[in-house]
């Protein structure tokens, strides 16, 4: 542990007051350090805290505006139509689960169906394609043998 000297020290700490004090700030802090011993706990945050309303009175003042305010909205709070709520709510969840589930079978199901048949979508294309290949060559042949019976026997094919 390195001691500075105090000129540094006290630049070290912040603002310094006339007579070479610390800031309140840093005053606070150290008074908070002393007062707690080394093992205990940290004490709780803001966002842990619990309001006094919870815990019961702390000292013999009137309640806050905001206890008044909480206590008048869980008076207003009806516990049965809350557990009706949430029973309702279970009971939608459970519907929607089983719909969910219903839907994920049905998709299944339709990603199979669909493979199947653009498996034979392809395979009819190609029948097809094939048959047209086939066609043409047919045709072509057709038209050749027309055009040497054409000229064999020109007069068959002339117009009358």
């Amino acid at each position: 542990h390195v001691t500075l000297p105090p000129t540094r020290k006290r630049a070290r700490l912040g603002s310094v007051r006339s007579q070479g004090e610390p800031s309140a700030a840093v005053a606070r802090k150290e008074a908070r350090s002393r007062a707690r011993p080394a093992c205990a706990p940290p004490p709780p945050s803001s966002a842990r805290h619990v309001s006094r309303s919870r815990q019961g009175p702390l000292n013999t003042m009137e309640p806050s505006a905001s206890g008044v305010f909480c206590n008048r909205v869980l008076s207003m709070v009806n516990s049965e139509d809350v557990n009706a709520i949430i029973l309702a709510q279970k009971n939608m969840l459970d519907r929607f689960e089983k719909t969910n589930e219903m839907l994920l079978n049905f998709n299944n199901l339709s990603c199979v169906r669909m493979q199947q048949m653009n498996e034979r979508f392809l395979h009819h294309t190609q029948t097809l394609v094939e048959m047209k290949k086939d066609l043409d060559s047919i045709f072509r042949r057709i038209r050749t043998l027309k055009g040497k019976l054409a000229k064999q026997y020109p007069e068959a094919f002339s117009i009358q």
